[in-house]
Parts: structure tokens; sequence; C-alpha cells
């Protein structure tokens, strides 16, 4: 024979009275008397909920609602700190112009933020800065060392004599070239006059 369930423990109704109060607080939202035991996982017994339920609906802890017949408890309604004042239409217009007002300043601050964060702190400017004056300070360098080794009467000189150079040389290439076509138009025209 398979072992026999223990039963689950009770609690008095002295102790169950608060935890059921506080469960239906917490939870705040309707619950029939089996769905009350079945969250407490059973510590406390149907019929003991049922008399703590019927008394705190008495005491006007808790509100009953009867359907059919089945009945659903819920704890009654929270106060909150407006509930003296009442809330006209126009109170509704001017809280709602004033949500579109905040959330236009959200998204607007919201982008200046996007901006800045986007933007480069003082400190990358101050290192990007240094690094630019090195690079020019280099370069500088490069340039008046090439500068100073070179004199600027030599290098007229040799871009006259470059010049000399190429200009006889491309007179003889057109010479050359005209004597090669000349060479290729008569070895041409031999060519076609001999018959196979």
């Amino acid at each position: 024979m398979p072992p026999k369930k223990k039963r689950a423990e009770h609690i008095s109704d002295e102790d169950a009275k608060p935890l059921i109060l506080d469960y239906l607080k917490s939870q705040y939202r309707p619950y029939g008397v089996t769905d009350i035991v079945a969250n407490l996982h059973n510590k406390v017994s149907k019929v003991a909920v049922t008399r703590i339920l019927e008394a705190l609906h008495k005491e006007g802890e808790l509100i009953c609602k009867t359907y059919g017949r089945s009945s659903f408890y819920c704890y009654k309604e929270i106060v909150t700190e407006n509930e003296g004042e009442q809330v006209t239409m126009d109170a509704v217009t001017q809280m709602k112009e004033e949500y579109l007002n905040l959330d236009k300043t959200f998204k607007t601050l919201k982008e200046e933020c996007a901006q800045l964060e986007s933007q480069k702190t003082n400190k990358e400017l101050l290192e990007l800065k240094e690094n630019m004056s090195k690079a020019i300070n280099e370069s500088n360098a490069k340039l008046n060392s090439m500068n100073s080794g070179v004199d600027i009467n030599v290098a007229k000189e040799q871009l006259k004599r470059l010049t000399d150079v190429h200009n006889k040389v491309s007179i003889e290439y057109k010479k050359r070239l005209k004597i090669v076509c000349m060479m290729s138009a008569n070895l041409f025209a031999k060519s076609n006059k001999v018959k196979y």
C-alpha cells in the first residue's frame, strides 16, 4: 500500500486573519475562497477561510461580490492622496498639456545630450592639437632639410641640361622614326610586286 499523505497543518483563525488580509491587500484583486486556500498552500482550511472572509467583510475591510453561488473577495479601495479633490475636464486637459510640454522638453534635452556626447572632450581636443603640432613640426623639418641641401642655381643648371638632352633625343627619335617608316613602306611595296 502506498504511504498516506500527511495532512497540512492548519494555523489558527487568529493567525490566519492577518495573513489573509495581507495577502488580499498585496494582490489587490478579487479571489474566490478556493483560490485563496490554494494560493496560501493550504495553510488555512477552506471552512476557516470562509469564516474569516465573512468576518472581514462585515468589518468593512473587504468587498464581497456574489455571482450565483460563488463569492469573490477583494481588499477595499485603496485611498490615494488626491481622494478629496474632484477632477474636472479642464484639469485633465491642463495635465495633458503639461505632460506634452514636459515630453517635448525631455526630447530636446535628450537630443542635446546626444550631441554633447558625440563631441570630443577637452582632453581629446588637446591630444589632437598636440598630435597635429608634432606632424606640422616634422613636415617643416623635412622641408627645411630638403631645401637646405640644394643650391637653386645648381638646380636651374641641371634642369637646363636635362631639357637640352631631352630635345636632342626627341629630334633624333623623330628622324629615325621617319627612316623606319620609309624602309617598311619600301619593303611592303616590293613584297606586293612579287608574284607567286
